[in-house]
């Protein structure tokens, strides 16, 4: 009996020898260097969105998995390892700005990611060799839509950059797929031409025409379905926005000189002014993330600073009136803030740290050491002359930038990873508990309801989700994103990207949301994910400026929404399910397969 009669597919690495193991990684590295070239060239800078639907081709082309292809007899395993060394350079391009945050790092996330998509068509390679009667056009976009989802929202609690479907946002229009079922889905769209191609070159002529069918009926009914999962629109009504963008980079906000930091906040507070006094005055005003420079602003943060006499030196030729020359209470930036709200009527939001059971050890040298038992990133609402009790706590650290996964639960062993990597860096945040929603009420009287995922957790779908739909019924009409994108630093591309993941969770909830973001990119962005205004007004770019700018912003109607914004990941999970299971019983087959020839005689028939 010979092979090509047997039940039993071939192995892809079949027979011994250095010459195939070296073309098999060479042909591993070229395909990984495509697939990484085409999708850092459609993310921003240059943005060519088009090439995220031609990136799956180098993959799912030159695996070795075709039992007619040239590739055949080469090994998979070295395909793979090659795979992961040329995707290597252009994730570490595109993560280039993390060198100045934490360099150690940069190296590991590249191989990290490599891996994903390698192993990806990887693993499609060996299904649908074991398995001829599976498609290729629907084994790769949900093996890829399932890692991606994986690897965005799951595994060390997601990192949602950089993703094969970002990228398509403005090719979907009213028809995007993630009105349905989210980013996931999206992404299976946009392998799905890849696949199909590869697969219909593979197949046999007569059999080209029903697979060119099956992939355009496939294609249409995930748009139509994107068409009628999004019901209900603009209610008509809007909410004015004030934002002040600032312009601090992150290394002045870590280690400025103390002065230059108050420089820089008094010359906010008076943005802040300017803004509300303004003809089109806004009904709330907007800060970005953590620029507030005092230490914290809960009340009884506060209150501890001023209860222990809590001061700052400062240069003696600066002048602040009612504070001793030298000197400054620690608790100034907290009231001057809110004279500042005081005087100008307009309620405003503000990001800021919270401390809880803050309390002071005095030390050696003469001097307090703060101690708390728990702080955390917030938002603040801050009318009426005073602080709101109640707060919005970051409930999505981000990973690897607030917390290290697993390793958070143990705070010892955590500090010490970061006193590592990240020198500087104080892991000392704690997660919030509650999605809490901001009651305001416009200047016309309109009550509005304001969720404000923060910095990271915009790119978050379900976290969004939970703040914006709760158990699935409508509990937000805006989402205001207060961030801070000056760990970008001075690489073009990272804040876009930022607000590009931003603009998918307004597509897959209906609902608008206005970004505050300390070195931009501010702006707003409506329910169908357009972008309508960028950076601060009067300046020809929305980077590295600072400045304000007010958006009229539209309200959805109180019954708009999207299965998505009901089901939630649905369809990310069933994606990664049917991956997880696919590598399952590719694994289960393979162990099969070893136990089933080691347990077998050897037929001198099917030797020969």
């Amino acid at each position: 009996m010979n092979a090509a009669n047997s039940s039993t597919p071939p192995r892809l690495d079949n027979g011994p020898g250095a010459p195939r193991r070296w073309a098999s990684l060479a042909l591993g590295v070229t395909c990984g260097a495509v697939f990484g070239l085409l999708v850092l060239a459609s993310y921003p800078p240059l943005s060519w969105w088009p090439l995220a639907l031609l990136a799956p081709l180098p993959l799912l082309a030159g695996v070795p998995g075709d039992r007619r292809g040239v590739a055949r007899r080469l090994p998979l395993r070295w395909w793979t390892i090659g795979c992961v060394l040329g995707q290597f350079g252009p994730w570490l391009w595109l993560h280039r700005f993390l060198f100045d945050v934490a360099a150690v790092g940069v190296a590991p996330l590249a191989v990290y990611l490599s891996l994903w998509y390698a192993c990806g068509a990887a693993l499609v390679a060996t299904l649908t060799r074991r398995w001829p009667a599976l498609p290729l056009w629907v084994a790769a976009p949900i093996v890829l839509a399932g890692a991606d989802f994986l690897r965005a929202d799951v595994v060390f609690g997601g990192y949602s950059f950089f993703t094969l479907a970002q990228p398509t946002i403005d090719l979907w229009g009213a028809f995007n797929p993630a009105h349905a079922g989210g980013l996931a889905l999206v992404t299976v769209l946009t392998a799905l031409p890849g696949a199909a191609a590869v697969d219909v070159w593979r197949c046999e002529a007569d059999h080209r025409p029903w697979r060119l069918a099956w992939c355009g009926l496939a294609i249409a009914g995930l748009l139509a379905a994107g068409w009628f999962s999004r019901w209900g629109g603009d209610s008509g009504a809007t909410v004015r926005v004030g934002v002040v963008q600032t312009n601090m980079p992150q290394s002045n906000k870590m280690g400025a000189p103390f002065e230059q930091r108050l420089q820089d906040y008094r010359r906010w507070l008076d943005l802040t002014e300017r803004l509300a006094a303004r003809a089109d005055r806004p009904d709330v005003i907007l800060w970005p993330e953590t620029m507030f420079m005092g230490d914290s602003l809960n009340a009884s943060a506060v209150a501890a600073f001023r209860d222990g006499g809590i001061t700052y030196r400062i240069d003696p030729s600066i002048e602040i009136p009612g504070q001793p020359r030298g000197r400054l209470d620690a608790a100034w930036c907290a009231d001057e803030l809110v004279r500042v709200q005081q005087r100008t009527g307009v309620p405003m939001l503000v990001g800021a740290l919270a401390t809880e059971q803050l309390r002071f050890e005095p030390t050696a040298a003469g001097g307090v050491r703060p101690r708390f038992d728990r702080r955390f990133n917030s938002v603040f609402l801050v009318r009426a002359g005073a602080v709101d009790a109640e707060r919005y706590d970051k409930m999505e650290l981000t990973p690897f930038g607030e917390m290290i996964p697993i390793l958070w639960r143990w705070p010892s062993a955590q500090q010490w990873l970061v006193s590592f990597g990240a020198a500087g860096m104080a892991f000392d945040l704690s997660f919030g508990q509650s999605p809490h929603v901001f009651n305001l009420v416009t200047g016309s009287g309109l009550p509005v309801r304001v969720v404000t995922p923060i910095c990271f957790e915009a790119a978050f779908s379900r976290q969004c989700r939970r703040l914006v739909f709760g158990s699935g019924e409508r509990r937000a009409d805006l989402m205001v994103n207060a961030s801070n994108d000056g760990w970008f630093g001075p690489y073009p591309g990272g804040r876009a990207v930022h607000l590009l993941a931003a603009r998918w969770r307004c597509v897959e909830l209906a609902t608008p949301m206005v970004r505050a973001v300390n070195t931009g990119i501010s702006g707003w962005i409506d329910a169908r994910g357009r972008v309508r205004a960028t950076g601060p007004e009067g300046h020809a770019t929305a980077e590295w400026v600072e400045g304000v700018l007010t958006a009229d912003v539209p309200l959805p109607e109180a019954g708009a929404g999207t299965l998505f914004s009901r089901v939630g990941d649905l369809a990310g999970w069933a994606a990664a399910a049917a991956t997880l299971a696919g590598l399952v019983a590719a694994i289960a087959g393979a162990t099969w397969e070893r136990l089933r020839r080691s347990s077998k005689p050897e037929d001198p028939s099917e030797a020969a």
